[in-house]
């Protein structure tokens, strides 16, 4: 919160755009192209994927992406 605000970067966050490993972009995926992957749980529950492109790190809006999610949108409020 404090450099956020330090730097003004309010309009310059893209959240979960990267990987977590990486830090590359991250790119939408299929299903299809990682179903042996990934979880069985995942695998009936989810839709929309996204992969590192560099690393091959696959990532879903799970549990831990709401709980992120909720976080972030707290940090970002002025």
């Amino acid at each position: 919160k404090e450099v956020i605000n330090r730097f003004n970067l309010y309009g310059f966050v893209k959240s979960f755009s990267r990987c977590l490993v990486c830090n590359s972009p991250l790119k939408i995926t299929s299903k299809e192209k990682i179903i042996e992957t990934i979880p069985p749980k995942v695998r009936n529950n989810k839709n929309e994927f996204y992969i590192c492109g560099r690393c091959n790190k696959i990532y879903w809006q799970g549990s831990h992406f709401e709980n992120m999610d909720k976080l972030v949108k707290r940090l970002l409020k002025a």
